[in-house]
């Protein structure tokens, strides 16, 4: 997969940081990387710019999840990696594994590499450079956040089906790029239940049925004195079933909850949109574009934006996020938000309250611009609708 434009879109959110109104955003860079060379056994390659693979290299990746909140298996909805090819000498594919064991990035040599499991992900296709590739990493992530197996990183390896396969990967060290490996985790968030209908009232009671047949006799009794013989009384009538209840109102319906859009910020075209509520396609130029229906009723509150920069200088930056309905701007409900970031691998937030008031079946989407068309940043929106 190539990441050009890479989104995902969710009632959730997928940056670095914890983002207002009830979802979190998470994401984590690398913090340590290395290639171990069986050929030079003894060499590490921990302070190179490349992280090799195959012709007797194998890469390792580690990733720093100490900013992420205290999360269950169940709250993370996706989690993927995505690591930047720079040079492809043999086109093929790789393997990547969960490592067990402990390593350094400075220390590291192959007769002291870690142990690892076998592929979860295999044979991912890798045919040209100068390109971003992604990998599902949701169940291992979830395994690292909840403390079901220890966070060593993983380990990129020529496939077993492609052994000749040969390339390089961009390191943290390779200042040039700064297309250094990063994680992605989308933490799913619902709106509150509706409240519950109130009971409807008991009906009242029907009339006695008939006697039921007569059980079968129990053991004599011992004889007592005879009384006298009473009056046989009259069998009374049977008496009409009674009627049933009514049924109770429904309770009302509960509405309200999170829309949420990411993306990488493409650089290269201005404006752009994001439709929201579920939708993964950018479209361009289009803020009409008919992928994203509301699925409730509500009126929009709260948006914010938070912005990290992957890679290239931001100082003078500053990416903003206009909300539209129908294709109409909503700006004089909710005012635009605009946010700067500078650095690559940092990232900033920002929040703004309105009223915007939405109907099901209205298609809302967010238009985005950028200053500087070199900065390569991941932008997340949300918006709160009660």
């Amino acid at each position: 997969m190539i990441l050009k434009r890479k989104l995902t879109c969710a009632i959730s959110l997928s940056t670095l940081l914890l983002v207002p109104m009830g979802s979190w955003a998470a994401g984590a860079n690398s913090i340590a990387d290395a290639s171990v060379n069986s050929g030079l056994p003894l060499a590490n390659f921990g302070a190179t710019a490349a992280i090799k693979i195959g012709a007797g290299n194998t890469g390792l990746i580690q990733f720093d999840l100490s900013s992420l909140p205290t999360l269950t298996a169940s709250q993370i909805n996706k989690a993927t990696m995505s690591f930047y090819v720079n040079t492809v000498s043999v086109s093929g594919s790789v393997d990547v594994s969960q490592v067990t064991s402990a390593w350094t990035e400075t220390g590291v040599t192959y007769n002291t590499r870690p142990t690892f499991l076998a592929a979860f992900a295999t044979g991912v296709p890798i045919a040209t450079a100068k390109q971003w590739v992604t990998v599902d990493v949701t169940q291992l992530v979830q395994n690292w956040v909840t403390g079901v197996s220890s966070n060593f990183g993983i380990q990129i390896s020529a496939a077993a089906g492609a052994p000749s396969t040969s390339l390089a990967l961009d390191s943290k060290e390779n200042v040039n790029t700064s297309h250094l490996a990063f994680l992605d985790v989308v933490v799913q968030s619902v709106g509150a239940t509706g409240p519950t209908g109130a009971a409807g009232a008991t009906g009242t009671n029907g009339a006695a049925g008939a006697t039921g047949p007569t059980g079968p006799t129990g053991l004599a009794g011992s004889n007592g004195a005879a009384g006298a013989t009473g009056p046989t009384g009259a069998t009374g009538a049977t008496g009409a079933t009674g009627t049933a209840g009514t049924n109770g109102a429904a309770g009302a319906t509960g509405s309200g909850g999170v829309l949420t859009a990411n993306a990488v910020v493409p650089t290269n075209t201005n404006p752009w949109y994001i439709g929201l509520n579920g939708e993964t396609k950018v479209t361009t130029n289009n803020p009409e574009w008919t992928g994203g229906p509301s699925p409730m009723a509500c009126t929009i509150t709260k948006v914010a934006l938070t912005l990290f920069t992957v890679s290239g200088t931001a100082a003078a930056d500053t990416v903003s996020v206009t909300i539209y309905k129908n294709g109409a701007s909503q700006s004089s409900g909710l005012a635009t938000l605009s946010l700067s970031n500078a650095a690559a691998g940092t990232a900033a937030t920002t929040s703004g309250s309105g009223s915007i008031s939405v109907a099901v079946g209205d298609v809302l989407t967010a238009g985005f611009t950028q200053t500087v068309s070199t900065v390569v940043a991941r932008a997340a929106v949300g918006v709160l609708c009660n």
